[in-house]
């Protein structure tokens, strides 16, 4: 009689398998880790830098996300009290370090920052905006992958020499605009302040005319334009206010809401507070 014990028994316990070298964890060296970067679409599409500017032809620009170094540059008191902290912030992510956030234009340093803050807390943007209809002070969470380049309109204004040139309804005058940069804004910003420490009446408006403002018929010199922004008639200065605002690339921050208290659909601008870069936790 056939002994079939042998092929019911139970079967002996499989030897534990070596595992492979694609199984085996692979050391990390934390030496060689860098930060990941994201390329960030400019509003200027590099067009409006001069030959030699590092983001002249460029159309996007290479960031690295914020890291614990970057929180240290917002946390800082010192540089923000100095007004700052922003460029701090941009000169620390942009990755090619030729690039200097003062000489870079407003739009395109926006959407640095636009990006920096999504990569850093994410896009959701929780702040107060104020409702034009019942006046109240609206908290509202806001989409920053909305916010995108704004296109620029196909305007009849000429653009020669770095300077988009236009005729004002009035006066007829030919007035070449240039495009504001972050050197530009932080001497907006001193001159105001050292105006008002003097007592001396300077508004905002006049300002800002004086530096977008590079000739009036050819004549560049700052007393002679800022003497003619003083006197210029309104809708004339009105349309120059117009066309920079329509020339110069930025980013859309026009958004849709509705009122959670009136119930009122708008378009508002994005408000700007402080819960951008420092979010209540």
């Amino acid at each position: 009689m056939r002994d079939n014990s042998s092929r019911f028994a139970a079967p002996e316990e499989a030897a534990p398998k070596e595992p492979s070298m694609e199984e085996q964890p692979k050391a990390v060296d934390l030496m060689s880790f860098v930060a990941p970067t994201q390329f960030v679409e400019l509003p200027s599409k590099g067009k409006y830098y001069p030959e030699g500017h590092p983001l002249h032809g460029k159309e996007t620009i290479e960031i690295k996300f914020m890291t614990a170094k970057e929180e240290d540059i917002l946390a800082s008191q010192e540089l923000i009290k100095k007004g700052v902290v922003l460029d701090r912030l941009i000169k620390s992510i942009v990755v090619d370090k030729r690039v200097s956030p003062d000489d870079m234009l407003l739009g395109d340093k926006t959407a640095i920052m636009y990006a920096a803050r999504i990569s850093a807390y994410g896009p959701e943007y929780h702040t107060k905006y104020f409702c034009r209809s019942c006046s109240n002070a609206i908290e509202h969470t806001f989409d920053l992958n909305e916010i995108k380049p704004k296109d620029q309109e196909d305007l009849e204004v000429e653009y020669e020499d770095g300077y988009f040139v236009c005729t004002a309804p009035v006066t007829g005058v030919k007035v070449a605009l240039r495009l504001l940069t972050g050197k530009d804004e932080k001497e907006m910003a001193a001159f105001l302040k050292k105006k008002k420490k003097n007592n001396e009446s300077m508004g905002s408006l006049i300002t800002q005319m004086l530096y977008i403002i590079h000739s009036i018929n050819g004549v560049d010199a700052k007393a002679q334009i800022y003497n003619f922004v003083q006197n210029m008639p309104f809708r004339d200065s009105k349309y120059i206010r117009e066309v920079y605002a329509k020339v110069s690339p930025s980013m859309n921050t026009q958004v849709e809401v509705t009122c959670n208290n009136c119930y009122a659909e708008q378009e508002v601008e994005l408000p700007m507070s402080v819960e951008f870069f420092w979010p209540k936790q």
